[in-house]
């Protein structure tokens, strides 16, 4: 009885210390990734991130810096801003298991599946997915995605926009929306103009080359109908006006400051 007590002591010892060498230091760098998330030391954090990852967010802040979003020295620096508003820090502790293969280990918590990666000899995590995932999210609804943010062709990154030409007009409907830019001292980066029915906004409809100059208007022909508008200027703040009735006499929006959101 008493071998008996004893051999199951050690299975039980074995399940939970028996990882191999390179398991328990992806295990060691894992817990070294969720202390520094949970410290917000976006220093260490991106230290411990895998090569394409680092690249990521380097290339990441060059682009927020350059739509003049941000003043970031590096992607070090702008993974300490985002740890300051986001929490970053609720990865479970508890692993259920890790599988290493060559240079690649794969370490599975209750409720995420994450990559390592072995470089100069430590073991670094994977979090450019997983960081991915959280801006879609919350780019969600504007038409944006993080390839248009790294590529500069985000509507309103400021990147050799020209003032629209006089009498600038897009849309194939048969009724004219009319924008004016009425801000004061904010140009307009962006505009979108969807059928209220829509879920989520579709084509921005200033295009890549353009931007709404104070003072300027310009034109979108839309079918009659209900419709929901959206404006974004210079400094990324917002104007709304939702469930528009246009009937055939069309509309016109003169965006003012009392349209913020």
């Amino acid at each position: 009885m008493r071998r008996m007590f004893l051999v199951t002591v050690a299975l039980v010892l074995a399940v939970s210390c028996g990882r191999t060498g390179l398991e328990k230091e992806v295990e060691q760098s894992y817990h070294r990734m969720l202390d520094a998330l949970s410290a917000g030391d976006g220093q260490t954090v991106y230290n411990l991130s895998n090569n394409d990852s680092r690249v990521f967010l380097d290339r990441l802040a060059e682009a927020l810096n350059d739509m003049g979003q941000s003043d970031f020295s590096d992607g070090a620096d702008m993974m300490g801003a985002f740890l300051a508003d986001q929490d970053l820090g609720r990865l479970s502790r508890g692993i259920n298991s890790i599988s290493v293969q060559g240079s690649t280990a794969l370490l599975v918590t209750e409720g995420e599946t994450l990559r390592f990666h072995l470089e100069d000899g430590s073991w670094r995590m994977d979090i450019e997915s997983m960081l991915r995932v959280g801006i879609e999210e919350g780019l969600e609804g504007t038409g944006i995605t993080v390839d248009d943010i790294l590529d500069g062709s985000i509507p309103g990154s400021g990147r050799g926009l020209e003032r629209v030409p006089e009498g600038y007009t897009v849309g194939d409907g048969t009724v004219p929306v009319t924008l004016t830019n009425n801000l004061g001292n904010w140009d307009v980066y962006a505009v979108w103009i969807d059928p209220s029915s829509e879920p989520q906004w579709s084509i921005e409809r200033l295009g890549s080359d353009y931007m709404l100059g104070v003072g300027q208007s310009f034109t979108v022909m839309v079918t009659p109908g209900t419709y929901d508008m959206r404006v974004v200027d210079e400094d990324g703040d917002s104007y709304h006006r939702w469930d528009v009735s246009i009937g055939s006499g069309g509309y016109q929006w003169i965006i003012t400051l009392s349209d913020l959101d």
